[in-house]
């Protein structure tokens, strides 16, 4: 049987926050958009020819997303 503490269970606690909310999520999606943005533009430097422009081109993109993605997490 479920007790009564378990049905009547404040609604703000860490299970209802939104998924990297602290610190350390904040800091795994930008890690996460920068390292796929740079492996991302290796590939496409590697398909292309083009030496550091796909590297560049792509990490910064990531990280502009990374970001993004950090600010709308944040601040809900």
């Amino acid at each position: 049987m479920i007790s009564s503490t378990l049905m009547n269970a404040p609604e703000d606690d860490a299970s209802t926050k939104p998924a990297g909310t602290s610190g350390l999520g904040l800091a795994s999606i930008i890690l996460g958009s920068g390292l796929s943005g740079l492996g991302i533009g290796y590939a496409v430097d590697q398909w292309l020819g083009s030496s550091p422009k796909g590297l560049v081109i792509c990490f910064f993109l990531f990280m502009a997303s990374g970001f993004y993605h950090m600010i709308k997490v944040s601040s809900k």
